[in-house]
């Protein structure tokens, strides 16, 4: 019997990347965020193997009620919306995608470094005598941070604190300490009074390679797990 395989929301996938998909199992697909706990299960139903990316949280009550489920193959490096532990209890294996936009990332790291220290933002808003006497004296050796990783590594008390005292030179984030963020939280509405702020959606992955490099290690994770040997075993 052919393995019952369920992606439970959009991807965007070539159709030989389907076809490589269907090759090892009954395919049921998605292609919406399921909207509640009760739609998740519905959607994984009788599945024993499950694709999703983190944006879908799988909690302990998930797993639990989920019988059929022995591989949730995630679509993603990060697994943090996942109970290992439930997977553990309930004998589910969990597997991700470590490194696959890693190229892609620091790409994304350097154009925003590169858009902060030119002071791109300003350039635009002010297309003439952008490098006058108060900008030449203002380029003093000031750092400039940008985050691409996880939004909990900065103490974002601290990073406020040295964004409005004019400690730092610029800051750009593609993650923050919330996602999606509350735009009308004191924190977030004293970051976005920063003069030299930029923000960009969690998107530091979004490259054609990146995705085509993240499907097939998916799709390799759950053929590994499929002939007893699983690869990128999440272990927490």
């Amino acid at each position: 019997m052919m393995a019952r395989i369920a992606v439970v929301h959009k991807v965007t996938w070539t159709p030989e990347e389907w076809l490589r998909l269907e090759a090892l199992g009954e395919v049921r697909y998605c292609p919406s965020l399921p909207s509640s706990e009760e739609e998740l299960l519905a959607r994984i139903d009788d599945a024993q193997i499950v694709i999703s990316a983190t944006i879908v949280p799988f909690t302990s009550p998930v797993i639990e009620r989920s019988p059929a489920l022995r591989l949730l193959s995630i679509f993603s490096t990060g697994y943090n919306n996942v109970d290992l532990s439930a997977a553990r209890r309930c004998g589910v294996t969990v597997t991700n995608v470590p490194g696959y936009s890693a190229h892609s990332v620091a790409e994304h790291a350097w154009a925003m470094v590169l858009h902060l220290a030119k002071r791109l933002g300003q350039a635009d808003a002010h297309s003439r005598g952008l490098l006058n006497r108060a900008a030449f004296q203002a380029m003093a050796q000031r750092p400039i941070l940008v985050n691409v990783a996880r939004g909990d590594i900065v103490d974002w008390e601290a990073l406020l604190e040295a964004l409005e005292s004019g400690h730092l030179r610029g800051v750009g984030l593609d993650v923050l300490w919330d996602e999606p963020p509350d735009w009308s939280s004191p924190g977030i509405k004293r970051l976005l009074a920063a003069e030299n702020l930029l923000l960009s959606p969690h998107c530091g992955m979004h490259t054609d390679a990146a995705f085509r490099a993240l499907t097939k290690q998916c799709i390799d994770n759950i053929e590994a797990f499929l002939k007893g040997n699983p690869t990128n075993v999440v272990s927490g």
